[in-house]
C-alpha cells in the first residue's frame, strides 16, 4: 500500500509524486499479481509529529509565535483532516480490502473543516487570536471526495474538534491547562 501526503510541499510536484508511486506499485503489482490497495493520503493530525505536518505547524509555528498563517484567497481553504486513531484504522481496513485490480481511494477525515475554522479553534483552545494572510503563493486547498472511501473503508470515528484538542495536548503539554 502506497500513499502520497500532497499536503507537505508544492502540490503540482507532491502530486506528479503521487502518480509515480501509483504506477510503480501498479507495475509491480502486476508483475507478482499480489493484491493490493493504494490509498491518496491528505492531512493527518495526531500524537506523533511526522517531520512536517501542517496542521501542528501552523499552530506551533505561526500561531504560538504571534505569526500570520498563509492561506490561499480561494475561500474558504477545505481539508478532510484524519486523525492517527481513524488512519490506523483505516489503514488496517484498505488492507483488508486490497485485490488484485487494486482498490484507490482518497483516505482522508469524514469531516470538511477549512483551515481558517480549524485555526480559530485551535486558537479559542490556548486564547490566541490566528493571523490569516490570505496569498496566491500559498498552497491551493486540497479537498478530497470521501465518497468513495466511506463506501469501501467506513467513516472516521473521531470528531475534528477532539482530534485537533488531542493532538495539542500530546505535542504541547500543559499548553490546554494554562487557558482553561
Amino acid at each position: 500500500m502506497i500513499g502520497s501526503d500532497v499536503s507537505v510541499c508544492n502540490p503540482i510536484r507532491a502530486s506528479l509524486r503521487g502518480i509515480r508511486a501509483r504506477e510503480l506499485e501498479l507495475g509491480c503489482g502486476k508483475m507478482v499479481a499480489h493484491e493490493r490497495s493504494l490509498t491518496r493520503s491528505r492531512r493527518t493530525c495526531g500524537l506523533t509529529p511526522p517531520a512536517s505536518d501542517p496542521i501542528a505547524d501552523r499552530l506551533a509555528a505561526f500561531m504560538l509565535e504571534g505569526k500570520p498563517i498563509r492561506l490561499h484567497p480561494q475561500k474558504p481553504n477545505n481539508y478532510n483532516p484524519i486523525y492517527e486513531d481513524d488512519y490506523v484504522e483505516l489503514g488496517v481496513r484498505a488492507m483488508e480490502v486490497a485485490a488484485i485490480t487494486p482498490v484507490i481511494v482518497n483516505w482522508a477525515g469524514s469531516e470538511t473543516v477549512s483551515a481558517e475554522d480549524y485555526c480559530t479553534y485551535m486558537g479559542g483552545l490556548v486564547n490566541i487570536e490566528p493571523i490569516f494572510e490570505y496569498t496566491p503563493e500559498a498552497h491551493t486547498p486540497l479537498w478530497p471526495d470521501v465518497t468513495y472511501m466511506h463506501e469501501v473503508l467506513g467513516r472516521t470515528r473521531v470528531h475534528w474538534r477532539d482530534g485537533f484538542r488531542r493532538m495539542i495536548e500530546a505535542r504541547h503539554p500543559g499548553l490546554l491547562d494554562l487557558h482553561r
